[in-house]
């Protein structure tokens, strides 16, 4: 069962990679990603703009940065590389 679960794991990243690369090739392109990351960074203003017009602007980007980083944190606390990986490629 562990061989069939590690394979599947590898099939996954593999995807998730191919994905990654598509992406990269067409920056331009929207995809159902952009939109879960555009609620970060929209959510990151209006969070962030409590503490001045400046940081509000940036909070955007900010909390589009730090969502993902907590996540990668979270899993890597828990020893739960393959989903810490998963969502560095992505």
């Amino acid at each position: 069962m562990v061989k069939g679960a590690n394979l599947l794991k590898a099939d996954l990243a593999a995807l998730a990679a191919v994905y990654g690369v598509i992406c990269a090739a067409s920056p331009s392109t929207y995809r159902f990603l952009d939109r879960v990351y555009l609620v970060f960074h929209e959510a990151g203003h209006v969070i962030f703009g409590f503490f001045g017009e400046f940081i509000g602007d940036l909070g955007g980007s900010l909390m589009q940065v730090l969502i993902p980083a907590i996540m990668v944190v979270y899993f890597f606390a828990r020893r739960q590389r393959y989903s810490a990986a998963i969502t560095l490629l992505l």
